[in-house]
């Protein structure tokens, strides 16, 4: 992880540093893409792996289970379930867990839960945590709960994060499994489809109904929602230690600009691939000590 200064920013960055960050990102899931063709060999018999391969090289739509760094987990054939779980129970946040590799109990928040696997990684590296999976994709929800069976520490709840709980409309912002959105505010909005009505929750509900204070770690990857749910931070985001926030900036114009105002006099660093990363004060002394 590379430290930026109290009052680094996202939206203000140079043209230079954006370009770089940009071709990193290319970078990163070209990776990816390359991984899709070996690792599923590496992990599982070659019959198993092969015709999951091929199902997915063809768009053959399946739901097969692989394993994956050691990890069982049911993926759909045709979409990004393969590169996502490659991703988020290979190396995606390794640098998170070895920067903070104790936390004898605390609340994890999964918001964007998609299929579960950054649930998984945080559930199984974080035993004592409670690890609570928000995902309000109906497409997406029936894999999940598949794979998230057998972690007692993981709690689903069926609902979009955001800054209120009135409920909102959930979308296909045109980007397969992994782009249901409920902004309406995104560039493409030619290419969005109606999913239908879904329920919202917001954190300050999820820290209640959990019963704690503090917020030990918050994944925040909501394609484009997560503007309503930064610029609503003021209750809770003194109470977090660690957020890794996805900025869908392509989809949304003003998510950079939102997660500083949000961040504000916290320690910010770039993390490898798209996420970036936000320590308290308070957290970052006492994990230095």
């Amino acid at each position: 992880m590379r430290a930026e200064p109290v009052g680094f920013t996202v939206a203000n960055r140079s043209s230079l540093a954006r370009t770089g960050r940009y071709f990193g990102q290319l970078a990163h899931w070209a990776w990816i893409i390359l991984q899709c063709g070996f690792l599923p060999l590496r992990f599982n018999p070659p019959g198993k792996a092969l015709r999951f391969m091929a199902c997915n090289i063809f768009a053959i739509r399946r739901v097969l289970t692989l394993n994956l760094f050691g990890y069982e987990v049911a993926l759909r054939t045709g979409t990004p379930d393969l590169m996502v779980a490659i991703d988020s129970l290979g190396h995606e946040f390794d640098s998170v867990i070895k920067a903070f590799p104790r936390a004898e109990a605390g609340v994890i928040i999964d918001a964007g839960g998609y299929i579960g696997t950054a649930a998984i990684k945080f559930a199984s590296n974080y035993p004592k945590c409670q690890v609570i999976c928000i995902e309000p994709s109906p497409a997406n929800l029936e894999l999940l709960k598949r794979n998230i069976s057998g972690y007692p520490n993981i709690t689903l709840v069926q609902a979009a994060l955001a800054a209120s709980d009135a409920g909102a409309m959930l979308s296909d912002a045109g980007r397969s499994t992994w782009g249901h959105t409920i902004t309406t505010e995104i560039r493409d909005k030619d290419r969005a489809k109606s999913l239908g009505s879904v329920e919202t929750t917001t954190i300050d509900q999820i820290m209640r109904d959990a019963g704690a204070e503090r917020l030990f770690l918050m994944k925040l990857d909501i394609e484009g929602a997560e503007i309503e749910v930064l610029d609503a931070s003021a209750t809770w985001i003194d109470h977090c230690d660690v957020l890794v926030t996805e900025l869908h900036e392509r989809m949304r114009y003003g998510t950079e600009a939102s997660f500083d105002r949000a961040t504000r006099g916290r320690f910010n660093s770039m993390l490898p691939g798209e996420k970036i990363l936000s320590l308290s004060r308070a957290f970052k002394a006492e994990a230095a000590r």
